[in-house]
């Protein structure tokens, strides 16, 4: 991937057919080409990624966004934690009293 996306091509061939042990050279033209057509797939998904207003916002993205960012506010202000940090003070209570 690093020599494709640096426009190594032949490099990126002569590794490809170690890796896969390769006679024939159409093969891994193949491969390399698949290789390709995948970054040039993930350039053009990069680019469009949509943006903070658009995360809140557009129709496509808005129920996800604000479902996490409530249960992020969930998890932050339940107060899980507080049982967490005295857990070993609550046990030993609780084992002093018998129950």
């Amino acid at each position: 991937m690093f020599l494709l996306q640096n426009d190594k091509v032949e490099e990126a061939n002569i590794q490809v057919a170690k890796i896969y042990k390769l006679t024939d050279e159409q093969i891994g033209q193949r491969i390399i080409s698949d290789l390709q057509k995948g970054i040039q797939q993930a350039q053009e998904l990069s680019k469009t990624s949509p943006t903070f207003i658009q995360s809140l916002t557009n129709i496509n993205y808005r129920r996800a966004s604000w479902m996490l960012i409530a249960i992020a506010m969930f998890n932050q202000l339940s107060g899980v934690n507080i049982v967490n940090m005295y857990s070993t003070e609550i046990f030993t209570k609780l084992l002093a009293n018998g129950v």
